[in-house]
Formats: structure tokens, sequence, C-alpha cells
């Protein structure tokens, strides 16, 4: 389990934006381009699928969830 910085609500649609970086993170070393979202709901979508996230709880932990269709 990795730990971040957390989300909040109104930010959990944008990160899969390409290059989309909360306020936060823009300033985390080593920078990142925030590309990693979009490319993994690019390959979720190319299978059908779809994934999404459920907001940070209150521990600071945010839930991806990637749903995948059976053949």
């Amino acid at each position: 389990m990795t730990k971040g910085i957390g989300l909040l609500k109104e930010e959990v649609e944008k990160i899969f934006e390409r290059s989309y970086r909360t306020d936060p993170a823009q300033n985390k070393y080593p920078p990142g381009t925030g590309i990693g979202l979009p490319i993994a709901r690019s390959i979720v979508q190319a299978h059908m699928g779809r994934i999404f996230a459920l907001p940070t709880d209150e521990r600071g932990r945010t839930t991806f969830v990637i749903e995948l269709p059976i053949k």
C-alpha cells in the first residue's frame, strides 16, 4: 500500500485528466507528469472496462476500482 497526499471529493473526477496534478502534488519531489492515471484509464477502456476512484477516507486513503467484463 502506498501512502499519498489524499484527494478532495472535487478532485476525484479530475485525476484521470492528462497532466492534472492536485495542488499539494505539484510541490512534491520527485516531480511527476500526471500521466499515470490517464494511461491506466485508456488501457482499461480499451478492454471495455472502467476505472474510478472513491473519495479519500478518514485515514487519508483513496480506493481505486477497476472493473473488466468477463468474456
